[in-house]
């Protein structure tokens, strides 16, 4: 009978564990699935929110874009903004904006001058030397053309009357309605100056 009554107390005691760990079970059950749950629940309302984001994202960058749109059309480059900078210049200046279109239009990566290119020769000044023979005209006398350079010298050192080649000389290019342009270098120069 001992036996018996320690059988009934283990086997009371073994259900009453059994009946504890169920129910403890169930309550983990229903504790991770009510989480479960609220993570789905968070999980969508992220999902939401993140649509929302990206559709706001798209609205923006759309909106940017059209933004950038008349930017990019209207502000001038970096490399045309010198080129606007002169034109502004120019005007400023008196010269009309029609002139300033038809310059730009006739402007060719090629140069096309009348062939033959006109050609001069004219005498080099240098300071022992001065006179009518030391300047040229081109188009019609509208550009006049003069250099000046360093004096030859001698075999004792001392200047002669005209220019030493070996040395780099000043050359001006002057327009009839004042515009100069000076260039300086050994021989030869090579400038170029719209007319017309």
């Amino acid at each position: 009978m001992k036996w018996l009554a320690l059988l009934v107390v283990v086997g009371g005691a073994g259900y009453y564990a059994y009946d504890i760990g169920t129910k403890l079970a169930r309550e983990d059950v229903r504790r991770l699935e009510a989480r479960m749950t609220e993570l789905r629940e968070e999980n969508s309302r992220l999902r939401t929110e993140l649509a929302g984001q990206q559709a706001a994202l798209r609205t923006e960058r759309d909106r940017a874009a059209q933004l950038q749109e008349p930017y990019t059309r209207d502000v001038p480059a970096e490399n045309e903004q010198t080129i606007m900078a002169l034109v502004r210049k120019r005007i400023g200046e008196g010269v009309r904006p029609a002139r300033l279109a038809e310059v730009v239009g006739a402007a060719r990566d090629t140069v096309a001058c009348p062939d033959p290119a006109a050609t001069r020769r004219f005498v080099v000044g240098s300071p022992l030397q001065r006179g009518p023979t030391d300047a040229v005209f081109f188009a019609g006398g509208t550009i006049v053309v003069t250099a000046a350079g360093e004096s030859a010298k001698n075999e004792r050192g001392q200047p002669e009357a005209w220019y030493d080649p070996a040395q780099p000389l000043k050359a001006r290019f002057t327009h009839v309605g004042g515009q100069t342009i000076e260039t300086a270098g050994l021989l030869p120069l090579h400038q170029t100056i719209l007319s017309g």
